[in-house]
């Protein structure tokens, strides 16, 4: 009997990892973009920490976009957007990048920033300019 050749498919988790290695703001999928930011956050000291979140949450309010009142919706229990967790965070530019393209343009500057100063720390994210 001849074997035929299987042709593997790549783990989800190698791919995740080739994919962060090029992570394009305006082609990234909306879960790989969660992940990244969330690893990106979680990473910082609190006072980092704090004033990413709030550069994020001023350019999502001046795109027009109110996150507490998505809150709710996204299944966070928090009330306000200041108490909000990196991985909420994460969240919450997970929802943008699916359902406000106008607001996910506006946080492409600062996600920029945020997954740069990771990737110089962390070495595995290179981040695109491009808006999403």
């Amino acid at each position: 009997m001849r074997r035929l050749p299987i042709e593997r498919t790549p783990s989800r988790a190698a791919t995740d990892q080739r994919s962060q290695h090029s992570l394009d703001l305006a082609t990234a999928g909306p879960d790989l973009l969660r992940d990244a930011v969330r690893q990106a956050l979680s990473v910082l000291c609190e006072e980092e920490r704090l004033a990413a979140q709030y550069s994020l949450l001023t350019a999502l309010k001046r795109a027009g976009f109110n996150v507490a009142q998505h809150l709710l919706l996204l299944g966070i229990p928090s009330t306000k957007a200041e108490q909000l967790t990196a991985p909420e965070i994460a969240t919450v530019i997970r929802y943008v990048r699916i359902n406000e393209p106008r607001a996910m343009a506006a946080l492409s500057p600062v996600l920029s920033e945020i997954l740069t100063a990771h990737n110089g720390r962390a070495g595995s994210l290179k981040v695109s300019n491009r808006a999403a």
